[in-house]
């Protein structure tokens, strides 16, 4: 779920890319968003908007044995300032940028 919601922007879509690539390449079973500390006193929700409930998550990408190309994508798609992020079809020129990468490497 992105920070921003209720929410939505063109964005949100972009969060969204890059959490399912990231819990399908962690297999992350719970998502992107790290579980709240025991003294949190909020509800969920606000736990979801606070950006220590994806601190480190986003930084370590999908891992080492994934193309730099990849954990670039998912860097980039899971900022949590939402107009940070890259537009779609920004987003589609990184992922065909990587495909060719790969494609070079053999």
């Amino acid at each position: 779920m992105p920070p921003e919601l209720p929410e939505a922007f063109v964005h949100s879509d972009v969060w969204a890319v890059g959490a399912v690539i990231l819990a399908l390449c962690r297999q992350m079973p719970k998502g992107v968003v790290k579980p709240p500390p025991a003294d949190w006193t909020q509800d969920a929700e606000a736990w979801s908007k606070h950006p220590d409930s994806r601190k480190g998550i986003r930084d370590h990408g999908v891992g080492k044995y994934y193309s730099p190309e990849l954990n670039n994508v998912v860097h980039e798609c899971l900022r949590f300032n939402p107009r940070n992020r890259p537009l779609a079809f920004k987003l589609l020129a990184m992922i065909n940028d990587g495909e060719k990468e790969a494609e070079k490497k053999g």
